[in-house]
């Protein structure tokens, strides 16, 4: 449970920091707000589901391949039970109390320090989580319920000539229903309040006294755009996120920047109505903004609000100066689509099918789940267990196919001439080290026994091939000279090969084969001025032989 609360938490806040980044760049840089508060909303949405497509980041090691196998009895009980889960097996659960219980649900003993530290600490943080959590909900409903109580006793009934201007205003907003328009005896923002049912415009009897009707429709036009956007919707999501996710930087970010485009995007639709000046418009904000510095109570955070942004002077700014967005239709759809894309998936820690199994296991011991929760849960493990070895099956089947046919190929290439025996070998082992890596890129660790092995089938063959040198030497076939330099190439295409393949060579081989190379350059080169000073070889012949051996074994 607490890893899967840790892996959670920590996706959907990498997740929802790359929303942010986009929904940064589209307000700040073109000015896009519309389809800024909509990568908002969909921060904070991301911020309360879980992952919908997990995708694997790192593969955690097996709790059981790390376990002795004495901790679950003999012949291996523990191991059957864990990869054959059968109903029999989860009854059988209290034969084997006492080797399970040395390990606990995350993979350490139970009496290690760090285990009781870890589980203190997951419970203590869990436990404070919850409780702010609760009085955060506790107090933000008896905050309402207080305001609720407040309406209905400060409710006005409200002129008809204001009635009918709403009627005309939610008709050119596009809304189906008027909402309720009620004014309270109060000095109080304009506000949108919605707790289930039809939306309501609260208006205090002030502004409706001291606003000229020009003035009082734009404000209920700023105040039906809110209702037309579906934003008293989202105060309840940020009502949710506030009292969840408390402790999270990223969700006040959110909400922030979700309250300042917000009420930018009404202010967009209110100047697209017909005779509605900007000039005007921005003199109504100015003169509501005046009447309100007498306010007498503050509504809650559930109701959209007159300015609840806070930023006043740039909704000013960008009325007068009319910045429009300065990006195309499709350039808009397609950063929608690519922010749906995104905001499904989650990044998790893979782990394998016995770790997981082990651990509902234990859960099972320590009363955490039942049976019956278990028993789907480690069927379902089992049956992907099985679709990943068969898979793999089918790549080593296929990778075993291909290496028959490239060797028949090669024997049949010795066997012709074409190709020495020594190179026949170098290519089979070439061959078997690129079809190691392929199969390690998909997904498995590399055997250490097989490199071992490949080292050893590797000694034999430089083994077989200097004697066979050797020989040819001895029979007169070859000189010493000659020789040594086959078996320097050999040496040097055979260290190639296993550098190739590995991802960092050992730093100690790497500088005792430069040694090596040093010194068998060295007695070459003793041997070739012998040569030059018995009168064999000339000096011109000589320093070519050096430059080309220096060349090869140093690739200078």
């Amino acid at each position: 449970m607490a890893d899967f609360l840790l892996q959670a938490i920590l996706s959907n806040l990498i997740v929802s920091l790359l929303l942010v980044v986009i929904a940064l760049i589209l307000q700040r840089r073109y000015q896009a707000v519309v389809l800024a508060n909509i990568i908002w909303v969909m921060v904070l949405v991301k911020l309360l589901t879980p992952p919908l497509i997990s995708l694997p980041l790192l593969e955690v090691e097996s709790v059981a391949n790390s376990t002795p196998a004495s901790m679950f009895g003999e012949g291996g009980r523990g191991d059957r039970l864990l990869l054959s889960p059968t109903s029999s097996d989860l009854e059988t659960l209290d034969n084997h109390g006492a080797s399970l219980q040395g390990v606990s649900m995350l993979g350490q003993s139970d009496g290690d320090p760090s285990s009781v530290f870890y589980r203190v600490s997951f419970f203590a943080v869990g436990a404070l989580w919850i409780s702010v959590s609760a009085c955060l909900v506790g107090f933000s409903i008896y905050r309402i319920t207080c305001f609720q109580f407040y309406l209905r006793r400060q409710a006005l009934v409200p002129e008809p000539e204001l009635l009918k201007l709403g009627d005309s205003i939610a008709k050119e907003i596009g809304l189906r229903r008027t909402p309720l328009i009620v004014a309270i005896s109060s000095n109080i923002s304009p506000f949108v309040w919605w707790s289930g049912g039809r939306p309501c415009i609260f208006l205090s009897r002030r502004s409706t006294d001291e606003l000229s009707p020009a003035e009082m429709r734009m404000i209920l036009a700023h105040e039906m755009a809110h209702i037309s956007r579906l934003d008293h919707w989202v105060r309840w999501l940020e009502w949710l996120a506030t009292s969840l996710l408390w402790w999270n930087p990223v969700m006040w970010l959110a909400r922030t920047q979700l309250r300042i485009t917000e009420e930018i995007a009404c202010d967009a639709l209110v100047m697209t109505m017909a005779d509605v000046k900007k000039f005007d418009y921005a003199n109504t904000l100015v003169n509501m903004a005046e009447i309100l510095t007498t306010q007498v109570i503050r509504p809650p955070a559930v109701v959209s609000e007159f300015n609840s942004g806070g930023v006043l002077e740039k909704r000013l700014n960008m009325i007068i100066s009319n910045e429009g967005q300065s990006i195309t239709y499709g350039a808009r759809l397609l950063i929608v689509a690519m922010a749906i894309c995104v905001f499904p998936f989650g990044l998790v820690y893979a782990q394998d099918y016995e770790a997981v199994q082990r651990r509902l296991v234990e859960a099972v011991k320590a009363g955490e789940l039942s049976r019956e929760q278990v028993r789907p849960m480690m069927e379902a493990l089992e049956k992907n267990a099985k679709s990943s070895r068969e898979s793999g099956a089918r790549d080593q089947e296929s990778l075993r196919q291909r290496y028959m046919q490239g060797e028949r190929r090669i024997k049949a290439a010795i066997e012709s001439g074409d190709v020495t025996k020594e190179e026949g070998e170098s290519r089979l082992a070439e061959m078997r080290k690129r079809m190691s890596l392929s199969r390690d890129k998909g997904g498995a660790k590399s055997d250490r026994k097989d490199v071992a092995a490949e080292m050893e089938a590797r000694k034999r063959r430089y083994k077989a091939a200097a004697e066979e040198i050797e020989a040819a030497v001895e029979a007169g076939k070859m000189s010493k000279t000659d020789a040594r330099q086959k078996l320097t190439e050999m040496r040097q295409r055979m260290s190639s090969s296993r550098d190739k393949g590995d991802a960092k060579p050992d730093r100690k081989d790497v500088a005792a084969e430069m040694e090596a190379r040093k010194r068998r350059f060295k007695a070459a080169a003793e041997e070739i001025e012998a040569a030059v000073e018995a009168g064999k070889m000339s000096k011109k012949e000589a320093r070519r032989k050096l430059t080309e051996m220096r060349e090869k074994m140093f690739d200078k």
